[in-house]
């Protein structure tokens, strides 16, 4: 038996290791299955394969939407609290909040089919959106964080 922790293999000591080693990474591996990356052929998709695409798919979503935070208690934390870092992000970076909202629709709705399209349903608002699976909102989020860790994205809050 091996005597290492996670820890050992990758150690999450920053936002910037987070976004590329995990959210980044559940990107990449969505493009793969969908084919929007690599030969830049569609695959044929079965009807046992959809339910892994999803996954994937609300994989990439849910990282995407934790980088915010991770990114806020590396740099900011001490300048604002996060709910107003959150605020101002999203407000600043339409692709976050367009992140934002899927993945708490998934995480606080109520959910239902509507002719072949997955919606929420906010139970406060009592106010119903579309949220099918968009392959522009995560490749436009994984863009910008990608532009983010090399240094061509600055966040300005």
């Amino acid at each position: 038996m091996n005597d290492w922790t996670i820890d050992d293999i990758i150690v999450l000591h920053s936002s910037e290791r987070y976004i590329t080693f995990i959210a980044l990474e559940n990107c990449i591996e969505y493009f793969l299955m969908v084919g929007c990356i690599g030969n830049n052929t569609k695959p044929k998709i079965t009807r046992g394969q959809e339910l892994k695409i999803f996954r994937a798919y609300l994989n990439a979503i849910e990282s995407l939407n934790n980088i915010i935070e991770y990114v806020y208690f590396d740099k900011f934390c001490k300048n604002i609290s996060f709910f107003d870092f959150q605020t101002r992000m999203l407000k600043e970076y339409n692709i976050l909040q367009n992140v934002h909202d899927i993945a708490n629709a998934y995480k606080h709705c109520i959910r239902g089919t509507w002719q072949n399209k997955i919606f929420y349903k906010n139970t406060k608002s009592k106010s119903a959106k579309d949220i099918t699976v968009d392959h522009k909102i995560i490749m436009e989020a994984y863009q910008f964080w990608h532009q983010y860790i090399n240094d061509t994205t600055t966040i300005s809050i």
